[in-house]
């Protein structure tokens, strides 16, 4: 899954960059902080993308960059299941707090 218009291409599988394009519910908190960041960036965007496939709603809600922000670096990923009557298996529990 991607957007190659915003695809940019690295040399090595460990170089860093600092380029900010997508839409910001789908990028990783280092991306929206403007520092430098590497391939794990995608890995958090792809755990956005499999929570919302999951559940029908992305884990942090509707934000604007700064709530965005601050709910990453004040909270941890909450995963309510049973409240939404949405089962997953303990194994894709942990991918998904591994990727986000």
């Amino acid at each position: 899954m991607a957007d190659f218009g915003f695809c940019k291409k690295l040399k090595n599988f460990d170089d860093l960059t600092q380029t900010s394009l997508g839409s910001p519910l789908y990028m990783a908190p280092e991306v929206l902080n403007g520092d430098v960041y590497d391939s794990k960036a995608d890995v958090w965007s792809v755990g956005i993308v499999l929570y919302e496939m999951l559940f029908g709603r992305c884990p942090y809600g509707d934000c604007n960059i700064k709530q965005l922000i601050n709910v990453y670096s004040a909270d941890k990923l909450r995963i309510q299941m049973a409240t939404e009557n949405i089962f997953i298996s303990p194994s894709t529990e942990n991918m998904l707090r591994r990727m986000l």
